[in-house]
């Protein structure tokens, strides 16, 4: 990693493009303060009408992320939804905005 390159960067070669969808520029932010760290580096795709984002996270927010794809909870709203599931026996968490 070049010294100039943001900490994000790093993550940027596992946000992949992904066939028959197109990927927007990859986008990222890093987050360092006394006692909490936290890179996130995110890509958004889009297969018209679906959208896709993908997102890698370190630190106390991954933390955070890990919990709730761990959890069996299941969230549904006028807006939209959220719950968790196993697909390839990768524990995901999808959210569907209505």
């Amino acid at each position: 990693m070049a010294y100039a390159d943001q900490a994000f960067q790093r993550f940027v070669p596992f946000l992949v493009d992904l066939e028959g969808w197109q990927g927007k520029k990859s986008e990222g932010i890093s987050l360092e303060m006394p006692g909490a760290n936290m890179i996130s580096a995110t890509r958004d795709y889009q297969r018209v009408p679906a959208r896709l984002q993908a997102q890698i996270i370190t630190g106390a927010a991954a933390q955070m992320a890990v919990a709730t794809t761990r959890s069996e909870m299941n969230i549904e709203t006028s807006d939209g939804r959220m719950n968790n599931s196993t697909i390839d026996g990768l524990r995901v968490n999808r959210s569907f905005t209505t």
